[in-house]
């Protein structure tokens, strides 16, 4: 009995470390004939303060105006968090930033202030943003550099170079615009020419027109505008001097003429005539930058003289003539270090710092 019970229980234990053995082998086996795939390895890495992202941001005008045709800063702006704009034309146009309106903003065109508000039922901001290549936007007054001396921020546009429009090696190029919006047969034409004479030249010129009637709502009703008209100029011009310096010079142009409630941030008619109004700013601008091979060395300056009229015609009915102009000139000089930690306490990181000075005078 006792061999009869020991022999199964080899067998039994034989049985198990066979099927064991057996499966191992059928698993390496099956392993060998399946495909294999190495996975790419991927590295997530964070150079930028979460500060920084929450506080600026940027907009490049390419990536929003191509298919909606920008007749309106809201087109693009109000991708930015805490920023909207109000209104419904040009004329009116508002840029509130965490609800401050542009009265509490710092808004420069190419480096230029816009200050002064002429009228408080219009907006201040005469820009047409087909002239527009990005616009960098401040939430808060945090930033010395962008936003000092305004409550709200600071929205900061800046016009397209030739060197945006010239492909590699090419010299000279034009570029021909035409859009159409069928909601208030809105027509936009314009026309840029830009080169580059020489390697250390660059040239741009630029005219647009827009022509425009009055918009309907979803229920048919006119809103605000009645055969509008604008006209934009630019024209930049730019040379390195050796490798380490820059000069520019620009001046644009924007004016907007038409009929116009006279309260343009309310609804028309009874107590709020349409009547001829004229709206239009001049910005002149030169611009000097000083980059050597040197990451202590970086120097901006500018000096600018802007100005924003409104000329408002009764068009018979007295007492509603209009004529106010706010004139700014200023300039700014700043330099920008970027200071290697590690030289001096032997603890890696980087820092910036920026030093400056501005001064701007405005006269109404």
């Amino acid at each position: 009995m006792r061999e009869v019970k020991l022999s199964s229980q080899l067998t039994v234990l034989s049985i198990g470390v066979a099927a064991v053995l057996w499966t191992q082998a059928a698993s390496a086996a099956t392993a060998a004939d399946m495909p294999n795939t190495t996975l790419q390895t991927i590295t997530v890495t964070a150079n930028s303060s979460v500060r920084d992202a929450v506080q600026e941001d940027s907009v490049y005008i390419d990536d929003y105006t191509p298919a909606a045709q920008a007749s309106h800063l809201s087109d693009f702006l109000d991708v930015v968090p805490g920023v909207s704009v109000g209104g419904t034309s040009s004329v009116n146009q508002r840029i509130r930033v965490r609800g401050l309106d542009d009265t509490n903003l710092k808004v420069t065109i190419d480096g230029a202030r816009q200050e002064g508000a002429l009228f408080y039922h219009m907006g201040d901001v005469t820009i047409d943003p087909d002239l527009l290549k990005q616009a960098e936007v401040s939430v808060g007054n945090n930033s010395v550099t962008l936003g000092n001396d305004a409550i709200g921020g600071a929205v900061a546009f800046e016009t397209v170079d030739a060197a945006d429009l010239l492909k590699p090696g090419q010299k000279v190029g034009a570029k021909l615009h035409t859009g159409y919006a069928s909601n208030n047969d809105e027509l936009l034409t314009s026309a840029t020419v830009y080169g580059a004479p020489t390697e250390n030249i660059d040239l741009l010129a630029y005219y647009g027109k827009r022509n425009a009637d009055a918009g309907e709502d979803g229920k048919g009703r006119k809103i605000q505008t009645e055969d509008s008209e604008g006209e934009n100029i630019l024209l930049k011009a730019g040379a390195y001097v050796g490798s380490d310096h820059h000069v520019g010079a620009s001046f644009s142009r924007t004016e907007n003429k038409g009929k116009f409630p006279l309260r343009p941030d309310f609804p028309a008619g009874g107590w709020n005539p349409i009547i001829p109004q004229e709206v239009k700013r001049d910005t002149y601008a030169l611009d000097y930058a000083y980059n050597p091979a040197n990451q202590l060395v970086d120097v901006d300056a500018n000096v600018y003289q802007t100005s924003t009229q409104i000329l408002r015609n009764s068009d018979g009915v007295p007492g509603f003539e209009f004529d106010a102009e706010v004139k700014t000139t200023g300039g700014k000089v700043q330099n920008t270090s970027i200071v290697d930690s590690s030289i001096i306490n032997g603890v890696p990181g980087v820092h910036k710092l920026i030093a400056g000075v501005e001064h701007y005078k405005k006269r109404i």
